[in-house]
């Protein structure tokens, strides 16, 4: 997300920091370019560094998700990756009142709030298996989903791996799914989250019937 946005020329401002990404994607396009040695090593990733090749690390990103969106956005930026990267860094130092886009993760984002979200989940979460584990994570979604005041985007696509049965991951190229042109719809419903004054529940049995918890409790 940080980096189409700085491509579509937005003003973005970082709450926390973008240093760990940055210094995957800088240390895997020097790799592409078997130019590794001119990147000086405090700026290397350490998880990255290791591979001698890029066929090695595209190796490795058949069993990795992480080192697969690293390896995907390298190739799809390719030479204009270093300029983009830059720009990346510099939006450290960008005002989040100058800002047409604020990047955060759900942990900065607590005690926060935002008239509109956009909530991008990718990769797909890992369900814990650990009773404290499946606490915690529900206490974050719901961080993420009411830092909104007035709207709420949900954004995030999963597709099954035909190479391994372990679920859901998203696609190579984190391309968000879009409606085809010709679709047709019954009805488009916009929700105002202003007007969302407590919980909404589906029924049992039938997602598509939800009620306002006063209605049920």
């Amino acid at each position: 997300a940080a980096l189409e946005a700085v491509e579509a020329n937005r003003k973005i401002a970082v709450v926390g920091s973008l240093d760990e990404p940055i210094a995957m994607m800088e240390t895997a396009y020097y790799l592409r370019a078997d130019r590794l040695a001119e990147l000086p090593a405090r700026k290397q990733h350490a998880d990255i560094r290791g591979f001698t090749s890029w066929e090695e690390l595209l190796a490795a990103a058949e069993e990795d998700r992480t080192l697969e969106q690293v390896a995907a956005r390298v190739e799809k930026y390719d030479d204009r990756l270093p300029a983009l990267i830059q720009r990346l860094r510099d939006a450290g130092e960008v005002d989040e009142s100058e800002a047409d886009v604020i990047l955060t993760t759900a942990h900065k984002a607590k005690g926060r709030e935002w008239d509109v979200v956009w909530w991008l989940q990718t990769p797909p979460p890992q369900w814990p298996q650990q009773a404290w584990e499946e606490q915690q994570e529900q206490n974050l979604l719901y961080v993420a989903a009411t830092r909104a005041i007035r709207r709420l985007h949900l954004l995030g696509v999963a597709v099954a791996d035909e190479k391994k049965d372990d679920g859901l991951k998203p696609p190579a190229n984190g391309t968000l799914l879009k409606a085809d042109a010709n679709a047709q719809y019954a009805a488009v419903i916009e929700i105002d989250l202003a007007e969302v004054t407590e919980p909404i529940l589906a029924c049992p049995n039938d997602p598509d019937d939800v009620k306002i918890l006063s209605e049920v409790a």
